[in-house]
């Protein structure tokens, strides 16, 4: 299958290089805080938006915006139910990722913190 990430897709990245470029972007896209909340959230299964901003602590605005991007990247899918929307993860590797990511700044988050090379975070963004 095919799958479109931005305006590259996979298959049409002919250079490792580029590859890696799309494999950053993700990466990217996980960084904020906000995207990497609500993705923690879709773990548990679906929901809908007031659901998420109940978990996240973030105003609905902040967190529709942040759904369109994770759509837009081809992360999260919603479902239409009434007038209501159910967002959930589209790729099941995801909560792999994710868990991965919890084990590894359990053991690391300390130096992941302390990392001169690494952008400070503002833990509790908008």
């Amino acid at each position: 299958m095919l799958t479109r990430m931005s305006s590259c897709t996979v298959l049409a990245c002919p250079t490792q290089f580029s590859r890696l470029s799309v494999e950053a972007k993700l990466f990217q896209g996980l960084a904020d805080p906000t995207r990497l909340a609500v993705l923690k959230a879709l773990v548990g299964g679906p929901c809908r938006v007031v659901d998420l901003c109940t978990i996240t602590g973030r105003a609905q605005p902040n967190v529709s915006a942040h759904l369109a991007c994770l759509k837009d990247c081809g992360l999260v899918v919603g479902e239409v139910r009434g007038r209501e929307t159910l967002y959930r993860l589209a790729e099941p590797e995801m909560v792999s990722i994710l868990q991965a990511s919890e084990r590894i700044t359990n053991r690391l988050g300390q130096l992941i913190c302390q990392c001169p090379l690494l952008p400070s975070m503002n833990p509790n963004p908008g």
